[in-house]
């Protein structure tokens, strides 16, 4: 007997955006396609990130067999950026962003991994996704604030240097 569940966070698809997934590939100013809110936005720029995961499991040997699948992705139609404010720092600042989400992308399927298979497969997985989700939304609500939306030179540096730690710490968690 196969069971198939899919649970997908991704924003964007309503215009059949097609989003750019994490890799080492950085992003360019060409990928922020959306225009800003405003004529004189608050921040100068906004990246639109997430994650995006799906699972499936399989009585079939007597034992429940779980099997998913974890991306994280950039939605360039949600992302924009004030024209008159580009420049390489904002771009670093953004593209931390995106690697914050990688990040996040890299515990869920950790969490997935270390998961053992219960009778609420379905209620457990949503409780773990939903605590790593509320932690990515608070670690990247923490860097903006402490890089002031990346104008905290000395501040993201040292953000710079921490998720770049960290996401070798979960390497073995990578995907592409």
């Amino acid at each position: 007997m196969v069971f198939l569940f899919s649970t997908l966070m991704m924003f964007g698809q309503k215009n059949h955006e097609k989003p750019i997934e994490w890799s080492k590939i950085s992003l360019t100013w060409e990928n922020f396609e959306a225009f800003p809110p405003s004529e004189n936005p608050e921040h100068a720029a906004t990246s639109s990130t997430g994650i995006t995961y799906s699972w499936s499991y399989s009585t079939a040997q007597g034992v429940p067999e779980l099997r998913f699948s974890v991306h994280t992705y950039f939605y360039p139609k949600k992302s924009w950026v004030d024209s008159l404010r580009k420049n390489p720092a904002l771009l670093k600042h953004e593209q931390l962003h995106f690697d914050i989400s990688e990040l996040y992308a890299r515990k869920l399927l950790k969490a997935l991994k270390e998961y053992v298979a219960m009778r609420n497969i379905r209620v457990d997985l949503r409780e773990i996704h939903r605590e790593i989700e509320a932690e990515r939304k608070f670690l990247q609500n923490q860097y903006d604030k402490e890089t002031r939306h990346g104008t905290d030179k000395a501040a993201q540096l040292q953000w710079e240097k921490t998720i770049q730690e960290e996401l070798k710490k979960l390497e073995k968690y990578k995907r592409n």
